[in-house]
C-alpha cells in the first residue's frame, strides 16, 4: 500500500469471507490518501480483483492526563514541580496505555481513593475522572488536565513486562521525557477549590 505522501506498509494477515473473498483491514495512525495498493497472489481466477472500499481517514490522538495540585498546570510547557503533581495517565483514541503512568502521592494533602483514574471506556476513551480526598484542614485548588501529545505508541515502545516491573519498583513506569512535554498542547482543564471530604474532577478527552 502506497500513501500520497509516497509511505508505503506492508499487511499480511488476509482473512477469508466463507469461501469468497481474502479481505484485510488497513489502518494508518495519522490518516493518508491511498495512492497505489498491490497485492502478490498465486493461483485463482481469470476474473480476481483487488479493490478498495470504505476508506476513510481517521488517525488516533494521543494523550496524557494530569491531577496536580493548583487551579491549572504550568503554562506553557506542561513541566510539574514535583511539589504539585499528583498523578498522570497516558493513552490514545483507541485505547488507554498506562494508568497511572506515574503517581506522586501528598498523604498530608490528599488521598488518591482509587490510585487510579476512572475512564468511560478503556478501549474506546472519551471521558476521565478522578477520585480523590482532601486531608489537609485548608482548601485545596486542584486541577485535572488534558494534553494532546506527538502520536508515540508507548505500549509497542516499551512493553508491559517493562513497564509493569518498573511500577512494582515504586519508579514511574512513563515520565515526561517519554511522552515529548515540550510538544504537548493542552486540549482541557477542569479544576476546582475543595474543603475535607470526598471529592471528584471530571473532564472530556481529545477524540478523532
Amino acid at each position: 500500500m502506497t500513501y500520497e505522501n509516497e509511505d508505503s506498509e506492508t499487511y499480511s494477515e488476509w482473512v477469508q469471507r466463507g469461501n469468497g473473498a481474502y479481505q484485510i483491514e488497513v489502518c494508518k495512525d495519522e490518516g493518508g490518501t491511498v495512492e497505489s495498493a498491490s497485492v502478490d497472489v498465486t493461483g485463482g481466477g481469470r476474473n480476481a480483483l483487488l479493490t478498495i472500499s470504505d476508506g476513510e481517514c481517521k488517525g488516533l490522538v494521543y494523550w496524557q492526563v494530569d491531577f496536580g495540585l493548583g487551579s491549572s498546570p504550568p503554562e506553557g510547557v506542561p513541566d510539574y514541580d514535583p511539589a504539585d503533581f499528583l498523578m498522570a495517565a497516558v493513552g490514545n483514541s483507541d485505547r488507554v496505555s498506562y494508568n497511572p503512568s506515574c503517581t506522586f502521592p501528598k498523604e498530608d494533602k490528599i488521598d488518591l481513593l482509587d490510585r487510579e483514574f476512572d475512564f468511560d471506556d478503556e478501549d474506546n476513551p472519551t471521558h476521565v475522572s478522578v477520585r480523590f480526598e482532601v486531608v489537609s484542614e485548608e482548601e485545596l485548588d486542584l486541577h485535572l488536565a488534558v494534553f494532546i501529545r506527538p502520536p508515540r505508541d508507548l505500549i509497542e515502545e516499551f512493553g508491559d513486562e517493562e513497564v509493569e516491573a518498573a511500577a512494582k519498583d515504586g519508579e514511574c513506569p512513563i515520565d515526561a521525557e517519554d511522552v515529548d512535554v515540550e510538544e504537548q498542547v493542552e486540549f482541557g482543564v477542569a479544576s476546582g477549590t475543595f474543603g475535607s471530604g470526598e471529592h471528584t474532577l471530571e473532564i472530556d478527552l481529545p477524540t478523532p
